[in-house]
């Protein structure tokens, strides 16, 4: 089993609408109105819980304590969105998404009609960076294409290379930025609350104990100074 926030199979799929045009650009109803997708845009989702379930009110919890740590961090939260899963726009239509069975690349079409009714998909766009550097950021994912997932949240570095779905997008945008730190002004400690439940999950899914690395999740990145999203 793999926390849905860090990308887990998806279910119960809801078909969106959407028009392809051209080989790059992508034109999706996202809040009523068109949006334009172009390279190294990230693509997140939140998906519907049902909050009889302990893992969902837990991966919930995650999001809401990464909101508290940005703002302890002298962030300015806007709006309380928290977000499951993160994707990365490449070329041809196309984004590179780290899942369950390792990265992959989807249609963006596809993925978007295979999200579960209900969901809520958000666009962001990385500011600040050229043309140049998000297609830099776009090439450097595909080339992880096959890389195993990491169950463990690890960063690449600790171990045999892998990836979640937000380390895979942060890493990215490193690679292409030269920098350690794109989407967070200090380094981000993993959070797992309520540690009574990720404690038992980890020991009895991956008979481990609950991880203790630096890395990202799709909510710091969504909320992240970098980054502008719909």
């Amino acid at each position: 089993l793999i926390p849905f926030w860090l990308g887990i199979p998806r279910q119960s799929w809801l078909r969106a609408t959407c028009k392809m045009k051209g080989l790059s650009l992508l034109l999706l109803c996202l809040s009523a109105r068109a949006v334009e997708i172009q390279i190294g845009d990230l693509l997140l989702v939140h998906v519907p819980m049902n909050t009889s379930e302990p893992l969902f009110n837990a991966i919930q919890a995650v999001g809401d304590a990464t909101l508290r740590w940005l703002e302890s961090q002298g962030h300015t939260i806007q709006a309380p969105d928290t977000v499951f899963h993160v994707a990365l726009v490449v070329d041809g239509g196309r984004l590179v998404e780290a899942v369950e069975s390792g990265v992959r690349t989807k249609i963006v079409e596809d993925w978007l009609a295979g999200q579960p009714a209900g969901t809520r998909v958000f666009h962001g766009r990385v500011l600040n960076v050229t043309h140049a550097e998000r297609a830099a950021a776009a090439k450097f994912a595909l080339s992880k294409v096959g890389m195993p997932y990491a169950e463990l949240y690890q960063p690449p570095d600790h171990g045999p290379e892998s990836y979640y779905c937000s380390s895979l997008v942060d890493y990215s945008y490193r690679k292409a930025l030269k920098s350690d730190l794109v989407f967070a002004r200090k380094e981000f400690p993993l959070i797992f609350v309520p540690q009574k439940f990720w404690q038992e999950y980890f020991r009895e899914n991956l008979h481990t104990t609950v991880p203790d690395f630096n890395g990202s999740n799709p909510t710091l990145l969504l909320h992240s100074e970098r980054v502008q999203y719909w």
